[in-house]
């Protein structure tokens, strides 16, 4: 018969590897997400877009201002000079010299409003470039350390699975079934161990004809309300 301590130690090389599991697919879940980095690039690619889109419009806006700073000149040279010899052309032209005017100031109002947004973009995109680049760099580390501790979890697993398989093999076919089943059942922990007369799983107190049953090793004890293996260690 399998003795209830091979079962606890099984137990343990068991619950080592499950927490081995665990770290480790916790580890290659933060190797698969580069969050941040994604993030950072996707907002520097749609703010280098709409720099340029920006710019584009500021060229346009320019070549805008010019033809009006122009056009504005030469009806101010009409004005002022000599061109005009009607005496009724005279307010016409101050019209349309004052319009051309407002309109001029609108366009450089709207230009210099394009300029500033230029800027705020520009300064954006650089701020978002160092931050990239500082979570590229904090990222690549991480991956480094990352994979040093997948190492090392993965040569702590290959241990604990030898002595596993060491003690497994002294544990008779029927008990080692009938452990498996019951640790899947109850989440990993089919052993109990029992301390003050309680079951340290449920934390139930046991009848004493089960603690005297415990110490007598004789037999495989379950317990009455939880229903694992207990162990007297």
């Amino acid at each position: 018969m399998t003795s209830i301590k091979q079962l606890f130690s099984l137990q343990e090389m068991d619950q080592a590897l499950d927490r081995i599991q665990g770290q480790t697919a916790e580890v290659e879940q933060q190797l698969a997400s580069h969050l941040a980095v994604e993030q950072l690039e996707a907002a520097l690619a749609a703010d280098a877009e709409r720099l340029q889109d920006t710019q584009r419009l500021q060229r346009a806006q320019q070549m805008e201002v010019d033809t009006l700073r122009e056009r504005s000149a030469q009806l101010d040279q009409r004005l002022y000079g000599t061109d005009v010899t009607n005496p009724r052309e005279l307010p016409i032209l101050q019209e349309e010299a004052e319009r051309s005017r407002d309109l001029l100031k609108q366009q450089e109002a709207t230009l210099q409003e394009l300029a500033q947004k230029v800027t705020d973009i520009q300064t954006r995109c650089q701020t978002l470039e160092k931050e990239a680049a500082d979570a590229k760099s904090d990222w690549q580390a991480l991956q480094t350390q990352l994979g040093a501790q997948l190492k090392t979890l993965a040569s702590e697993r290959e241990g604990i699975v030898a002595t596993r398989s060491r003690l497994a093999s002294s544990v008779t076919p029927s008990e080692l079934s009938s452990y498996e089943t019951l640790r899947v059942r109850k989440g990993g922990k089919a052993v109990a161990r029992v301390e003050r007369g309680l079951c340290q799983a449920c934390r139930m107190s046991l009848p004493t004809q089960h603690l005297q049953r415990v110490r007598s090793g004789r037999q495989t004890v379950f317990c009455s309300s939880c229903g694992r293996i207990l162990f007297l260690g």
